[in-house]
């Protein structure tokens, strides 16, 4: 899938920076993060992953017990030039939306009326950032496909609210995320609510089944975002 060229690497400049971001499927706080420069490196790390996924015993069960299903790898391109703060420190914001089926297909719309949406979604209006251990050295310092962690890693245990950081205040940065978190919500609605049909009718044969024991969906699904910002 990933095949043997990354074609917005070699887009790039002779002897620039831009590298692409490897995530492995179960990584977490900062770990499982590699940056990689070629296809060649991809598939290095992928197969040493695949290589202890069949020699330990349960594995592959344990991760489908955990996950109910095997989790991707996410390959995406270095957020750059990314917006710094604190002397040049990286930083992501993590914030939260909850969606919320309205059970609207439990009931029949009247005649002349539009129907009622399928989910209703929140966005939490305070919103986390988590800032790097140290400050990013200038680009022309930094080798190609080289990556100090601790630079570039946002996942540590330096957090505080957006609202608390004077730099983000003033650029107002907490309404433009919520802003765009809002729009990239609504893009996602049509395949959401297409789900939602979808198990709408695997419900109406679960409750063909359950002898008058009505069973309401009720359904509600929290997504933990993490943005990066550029400059």
């Amino acid at each position: 899938m990933v095949g043997d060229s990354l074609p917005c690497l070699e887009s790039c400049s002779p002897g620039s920076t831009h590298i692409a971001v490897l995530k492995e499927p179960m990584g977490s706080r900062g770990t499982g993060v590699f940056f990689v420069k070629d296809a060649d490196e991809i598939h290095a790390i992928i197969e040493e992953h695949r290589q202890r996924a069949v020699s330990e015993q349960g594995f592959l069960d344990d991760l489908i017990a955990q996950k109910g299903r095997i989790p991707s790898w996410v390959l995406q391109a270095e957020v750059k030039p990314c917006l710094l703060i604190r002397d040049r420190r990286k930083f992501h914001i993590r914030t939260y939306v909850v969606c919320v089926e309205t059970n609207a297909l439990l009931d029949e719309p009247l005649d002349g009326e539009e129907e009622e949406d399928l989910m209703t979604t929140y966005i939490y209006n305070r919103h986390e950032i988590r800032v790097a251990d140290e400050p990013l050295i200038s680009s022309d310092q930094e080798e190609s496909g080289q990556r100090n962690r601790g630079a570039h890693i946002t996942e540590t245990f330096d957090r505080k609210l957006l609202e608390d950081e004077p730099e983000l205040v003033q650029r107002n940065l907490g309404v433009k995320v919520e802003a765009f978190v809002a729009k990239v919500f609504e893009a996602l609605r049509p395949d959401m609510e297409r789900r939602i049909v979808m198990g709408a009718e695997t419900l109406e044969g679960e409750n063909e089944n359950s002898r008058g024991s009505m069973v309401l969906p009720n359904k509600f699904a929290i997504a933990g975002l993490d943005l990066m910002v550029t400059e």
